[in-house]
C-alpha cells in the first residue's frame, strides 16, 4: 500500500491543535513511517495517546524542528586568504 502525502483535511495553525501522525509527518517533510520509527527509537517530536491513536502538538513538532536547527558558524566568509 502507498502512503498518499496529502492529508484528509488542512493542517490546522492553532499551535494546540492536536495532529494525527500523517499530518505531523508532511509538516516535518517525512514519511509516517520514518515518524513511526523516530517515535520507537524515543527520538521523535514528544506525542500523546487518545485512546489507541497517536498524536502529536503542533507547537511541540514545531519546537523540535526548532531545536534540531544548526546555524552554521562563521566560515571566514570576509577573511583574507594568503
Amino acid at each position: 500500500m502507498k502512503f498518499d502525502q496529502r492529508p484528509q483535511r488542512a493542517i490546522p495553525a492553532d499551535p494546540e491543535a492536536a495532529l494525527l501522525p500523517t499530518e505531523a509527518a508532511l509538516l516535518l517533510g517525512l514519511s509516517p513511517r520514518t515518524l513511526e520509527g523516530l517515535r520507537f527509537k524515543g527520538e521523535g517530536p514528544p506525542y500523546f495517546r487518545i485512546r489507541r491513536g497517536v498524536r502529536y502538538r503542533r507547537s511541540d513538532v514545531l519546537a523540535w524542528i526548532e531545536a534540531r536547527r544548526i546555524v552554521p558558524a562563521c566560515g571566514g566568509a570576509g577573511r583574507d586568504r594568503d
